[in-house]
């Protein structure tokens, strides 16, 4: 224990993707929170906090979480970022020497993010692709633009090998193979 750590009384938890952990987790966690201890095995000890931390967490709504959890959160359901929100995404990364790049990747984002029958272009069309893009996505393409001085151009072929590694993703298996 730092002999700073009582200035430090809250704590903020981050608990990311939540529905990707165990199917227990969400009530293994009803406890710990709401009696605001847990036991560390690994350490042999048993941690109180003195206030309440503040919990964040996120989830892909890949899978329902309990109703007994889920009633002791409140909910916040973003929405995808539109066009001039990427491009200040971009801009908060990268500066902002490279605004017409961040555009024109913007531009040629979103109308995937659009649709569900969008595929990828027709040279890099697979049965197996469908749009997935998301900020991370778009993010990931604008550092590979800038690394490899690539410009979006949807007639040019490095832009195209460029999109199809960064934006079109395989679509996750739904059984065995």
């Amino acid at each position: 224990k730092s002999e700073d750590s009582d200035d430090h009384a809250r704590a903020v938890v981050l608990l990311d993707e939540i529905d990707k952990a165990d199917p227990d987790t969400p009530n293994n966690l009803l406890v710990p929170l709401g009696s605001l201890e847990f036991w560390v095995s690994d350490a042999n000890a048993k941690i109180v906090a003195k206030e309440p931390p503040l919990v964040i967490i996120t989830s892909n709504d890949e899978r329902e979480l309990p109703s007994a959890f889920m009633r002791r959160c409140i909910m916040l359901n973003l929405q995808p970022p539109d066009r001039k929100r990427l491009v200040a995404i971009a801009q908060a990364h990268f500066g902002t020497e490279h605004k017409k790049t961040y555009e024109a990747v913007a531009d040629l984002v979103l109308p995937a993010k659009q649709s569900d029958s969008s595929q990828p272009p027709a040279e890099t069309s697979t049965t197996e692709s469908k749009p997935q893009q998301s900020a991370a996505e778009f993010l990931d393409t604008v550092q590979a633009c800038l690394q490899l001085d690539v410009k979006p151009d949807p007639n040019d072929k490095t832009w195209q090998a460029l999109s199809k590694a960064t934006l079109w993703k395989p679509r996750e298996s739904t059984g065995a193979v």
